[in-house]
């Protein structure tokens, strides 16, 4: 086979046509390899980095630094809710936010330092 037709072939058998590799599958295999938590290195992928290999080793490394304190926390995707409301328990034990388009912002307060971050681009 052509390069092509391998690429169309490797498509159909694993059943997936997106070119890329999902967020979540690179984040288990780093934590898996690693040893560290997914919450962890989601947390530390979050914001502007780049792909070397001193960006990989602070990825990986065992503690974090004092300079990601700043780093936003990861987003999560808003999703409709399966059943009624009342499926959510009670009220007073609920936190929500109105599901806006366009872009957010953390607010982030820690350590007694606060920065306010955009939302990262995914």
């Amino acid at each position: 086979m052509d390069e092509g037709q391998r690429f169309v072939w490797n498509k159909v058998i694993t059943g997936e046509f997106r070119v890329g590799v999902q967020q979540n599958l690179v984040i288990r295999a780093q934590a898996e390899s690693s040893g560290l938590s997914q919450a962890a290195l989601a947390h530390r992928l979050m914001g502007d980095w780049q792909p070397t290999p001193e960006f990989c080793a602070r990825l990986l490394a065992p503690q974090t630094s004092q300079a990601e304190l700043s780093r936003p926390d990861p987003f999560f995707l808003a999703y409709t809710l399966e059943g009624g409301a009342h499926s959510l328990g009670d009220v007073s034990d609920w936190q929500a936010e109105w599901k806006w388009d366009g872009i957010r912002a953390q607010l982030i307060r820690r350590q007694g330092r606060t920065w306010l971050c955009p939302a990262a681009r995914t």
